[in-house]
C-alpha cells in the first residue's frame, strides 16, 4: 500500500530533524546527518508503526490536502507553576484542514512538535492573536528546556515522504469456519500472514544506493547532452540495456552516470509520487567488495548468486566501478573462473542491467581477458571537451554549487583555472582538469557558520593549484618575478662545489617557469655521473624541494634491484600484481622527481621501457592504467668513471669515461 505523509524539516547544528505532521497525537521523529539518512530512519519507523496499526485506524495516515506551514511572531507570557516565563520569537505553525460533517471545513493550527495542543483558526481574528491567547495557556505545562526548542531558525520547511508498507489485513480477525475441506484451503489474507516482499540479501551490504543519495539533489551541468540522452534512452526505457561508457580520464564518465540516476528518477515519475519504493535504484558496487572475505572455493560464487537474486526481486541497475578488472577478479590457484565468466550469462539473457565506465586502455584489457563479457555491453564513447565548452561548464558549476555553498567565484579566476588547469593537470582530460579543482576550491571556501557570501578570486585559485601540484605560485603566476641568480643561490645552499650541476638545475626551473618545456615529455631528463659523495642524490633532493616543497615527492629506485629478466614486470606490474614500482607512485602523484640510482646496472628490458618514458612521457601498467611523466623530472645517476686514474701525459680522461658509458 502506498503512503504519503507530510513532514516538517528543521535544520539544526547536528543535522536534520524530521517530524511527521497530520497524524493526530502520534509523534514520529527522526534525525540524521543529512536528508537521506534522516528520511530512511523515519520511513523505517513509520513502516513499523503502520504494521502494528489496526486497519480501521489507518485513516490517520492519509495525507490531508491543503496542509501548509506558516511562521508567526509570538510574544508569550507563560505561567509555569508559581513563576512567569517570557517566550518570544518566530514559531512554526501547521495549518491542517479537517472536515466537520460533509460540507463544513475546519482549519486547525498547532506546533509540529506539539500536535495534541491545537486550536481552530477563525477568519475574524488574526492568527497571531489566536496563537498568543491559546498557547499562553496550553504551553504552561511544557518543560522549560523544551520551550527553547519550539522557535524556528528559518531553516525549516514542509515536505512529504512517500513509501510502500504492508499494514494488517482486515480479514485477519475473521473467524474461519471449520469444514471437511478446511485442511486443503489456504488464504493469505485470512491467515493473518500476508506475503511480504523479501528484503535485500547481500546487495545493501556490499553496494551503495546512489538513488537514495541523489533523490533530493539537483543534477549538475553535463558536458555531453546528446550522448547523455542516448544513455538515458538505453537504460531508462522498458527494455534496459547494459552500457559501458568509454572515455579518457576526466571527460565526464562518472558525471554522466550520476546524471543517469536523475534520468531514471524522472522516467519513473519520482517528482510526482516522491516514493523511492516505486523507482529503479542504481546500486554502486565493485568486484573487489563482492569477493571481499571470500576465502573458500565457491564462496564468491554463492554471494554473486545472491546479488542476482536481489536484482531479480527488486528494481535494480548495477553501477560497477571496476568492470575492467572483471576478467581477473575471482581467479586463484584452484579455479580459473572470474567474475566475467559468472556474469556473462545473466547479461546475455538480460537478467540484470549493468552500467559502468572505463578508459580505452582498460577496455582493451577487458577485451583481452573476457571478450564475450565485453561484447555483452552497448558502448558509448565520450570525447574530451574543448576549452571554450569547459569554461561554459565551469560558469554553470560555479553558479549552481556556489549558490548552495554561499560562495561567489570571480570570472577571471575561472579563466585562470581553465588556462592553468589545462596546462598543469595533465593526468586527465577536459573538463575534469577544471571541474574537480573548481569543486574543491568552492567547498574549501565555504563556511557553514558564516551568513555572508564568500568570494573566491584569482589568488585562491593559484594557491589551490599550488597545493595540488606542489609547484610554488611563483612558477605559474605571470606577475611573479623569478631571478636566475636567486634560484642558483638557493640550490647551492644544499649542493656545494658543483657549479655545473647547479647551473643545469637552475636552467630547468627557469624553463618550467617560462613554459619552454615539451608538454608531451618530462620536464627534464638528466644523467648525473661521478664518484660516491659528490652530491648527485643531494642535487635530486634540492630540485625536489624547490619544485614541489616536499621531500616525499622524490621517487627513488635502486636500479641494481632491476638487473634481472623480470625488471620490466616489476616496473609496470604483471597480471598477478598490476601495480608497478615505477608506475604506481606516478599515478598517485605525477608531480614528482624520479631518481634512478645506478642506471648502468638496470636490465636491458628496463632501459627499453625508460626510452618510452623519455620519448612519450607516459607508461601503461599491467592493469591498463596510464602513468603520466610529463610533469616530472627524471634523474639518473651513475658511478661510471669514478675509478679512473689521473691520465699520464697529455691524454684526455673523458675518452675513457665515454668508453665506459658506451659499454
Amino acid at each position: 500500500m502506498h503512503f504519503s505523509i507530510p513532514v516538517y524539516q528543521q535544520r539544526e547544528s547536528h543535522g536534520l530533524l524530521l517530524t511527521c505532521v497530520g497524524l493526530g497525537g502520534l509523534m514520529v521523529e527522526s534525525n540524521g546527518a543529512n536528508l537521506v539518512k534522516a528520511e530512511a530512519n523515519l520511513i523505517k519507523q513509520l513502516k513499523s508503526v503502520i504494521q502494528g496499526t489496526e486497519p480501521l485506524e489507518l485513516e490517520r495516515f492519509d495525507s490531508k490536502r491543503g496542509t501548509k506551514l506558516q511562521r508567526v511572531h509570538l510574544e508569550l507570557n507563560l505561567k509555569v507553576n508559581t513563576s512567569k516565563v517570557s517566550l518570544s520569537g518566530i514559531f512554526p505553525l501547521i495549518l491542517e484542514p479537517r472536515w466537520v460533517g460533509e460540507e463544513r471545513e475546519l482549519i486547525i493550527a498547532y506546533h509540529p512538535r506539539l500536535p495534541h495542543k491545537w486550536f481552530p483558526v477563525r477568519d475574524d481574528e488574526p492568527l497571531e492573536a489566536l496563537a498568543t491567547r491559546y498557547f499562553g495557556k496550553a504551553w504552561a505545562d511544557v518543560k522549560q528546556h523544551e520551550l527553547g526548542k519550539l522557535a524556528t531558525n528559518g531553516k525549516d520547511r514542509l515536505s512529504n515522504v512517500a513509501f510502500n508498507a504492508e499494514p494488517k489485513s482486515p480479514f485477519a480477525k475473521l473467524k474461519r469456519t471449520t469444514n471437511v475441506w478446511a485442511d486443503l484451503e489456504f488464504d493469505e489474507e485470512r491467515s493473518g500472514k500476508p506475503k511480504v516482499k523479501r528484503g535485500m540479501r547481500v546487495l545493501h551490504r556490499i553496494a551503495e544506493d546512489l538513488t537514495a543519495q541523489h533523490s533530493g539533489l539537483t543534477p549538475g551541468p553535463t558536458s555531453h547532452r546528446p550522448l547523455q540522452d542516448d544513455l538515458a534512452h538505453l537504460v531508462c526505457g522498458p527494455k534496459k540495456h547494459s552500457v559501458l561508457v568509454v572515455g579518457d580520464s576526466g571527460v565526464g564518465k562518472t558525471r554522466a552516470i550520476i546524471q543517469l540516476v536523475h534520468d531514471l528518477l524522472e522516467a519513473d515519475d519520482y517528482p510526482t509520487h516522491r516514493n523511492l519504493d516505486r523507482v529503479f535504484h542504481v546500486w554502486k558496487m565493485s568486484g573487489q567488495r563482492l569477493i571481499a572475505g571470500m576465502s573458500h572455493i565457491g564462496d564468491w560464487e554463492e554471494r554473486a548468486v545472491q546479488v542476482l537474486q536481489d536484482c531479480a526481486d527488486h528494481k535494480v541497475v548495477l553501477y560497477v566501478e571496476d568492470i575492467h578488472a572483471f576478467g581477473q577478479i575471482g581467479r586463484h590457484r584452484g579455479s580459473n573462473r572470474s567474475l566475467a565468466d559468472f556474469f556473462v550469462g545473466p547479461l546475455a539473457r538480460k537478467q540484470l542491467t549493468i552500467v559502468s565506465e572505463c578508459t580505452p586502455s582498460q577496455l582493451e584489457r577487458l577485451e583481452y581477458d573476457a571478450p564475450s563479457f565485453a561484447d555483452a555491453f552497448t558502448r558509448l564513447n565520450l570525447p574530451a571537451c574543448d576549452p571554450g565548452k569547459t569554461l561554459m561548464l565551469a560558469f554553470q558549476e560555479s553558479r549552481s554549487l556556489g549558490h548552495s555553498e554561499k560562495v561567489r567565484v570571480d570570472p577571471f579566476a575561472l579563466r585562470s583555472l581553465v588556462e592553468l588547469g589545462s596546462a598543469l593537470l595533465r593526468g586527465s582530460e577536459l573538463p575534469g582538469r577544471v571541474m574537480d579543482p573548481l569543486d574543491s576550491v568552492i567547498r574549501g571556501a565555504s563556511d557553514p557558520e558564516q551568513k555572508q557570501v564568500e568570494r573566491v578570486g584569482n589568488e585562491q585559485v593559484l594557491e589551490h593549484l599550488s597545493g595540488l601540484t606542489g609547484l610554488p605560485v611563483a612558477l605559474f603566476e605571470a606577475t611573479a618575478a623569478l631571478d636566475a641568480e636567486q634560484v642558483a643561490e638557493r640550490l647551492s645552499q644544499r649542493v656545494m662545489g658543483q657549479p655545473e650541476g647547479i647551473r643545469a638545475a637552475s636552467d630547468l626551473i627557469l624553463r618550467i617557469r617560462a613554459g619552454l618545456t615539451d608538454s608531451s615529455r618530462p620536464y627534464g631528463v638528466y644523467l648525473l655521473t661521478g664518484p660516491t659523495g659528490t652530491g648527485k642524490t643531494e642535487l635530486a633532493k634540492a630540485i625536489t624541494q624547490y619544485l614541489y616543497r616536499d621531500d616525499a615527492r622524490l621517487v627513488r629506485l635502486d636500479m641494481g634491484e632491476f638487473s634481472g629478466p623480470d625488471a620490466a614486470a616489476r616496473l609496470i606490474g604483471d597480471r598477478y600484481s598490476p601495480r608497478g614500482m615505477l608506475t604506481a607512485p606516478l599515478q598517485a602523484q605525477p608531480f614528482s622527481v624520479v631518481l634512478l640510482d645506478e642506471i648502468e646496472k638496470a636490465h636491458s628490458s628496463a632501459l627499453y621501457l625508460l626510452l618510452q618514458v623519455f620519448d612519450a612521457g607516459r607508461l601503461t601498467d599491467a592493469s591498463g592504467a596510464t602513468a603520466d611523466f610529463s610533469r616530472s623530472v627524471i634523474l639518473m645517476t651513475s658511478n661510471l668513471g669514478a675509478s679512473s686514474r689521473a691520465p699520464v701525459g697529455f691524454g684526455d680522461a673523458s675518452q675513457r669515461i665515454l668508453g665506459d658509458i658506451s659499454k
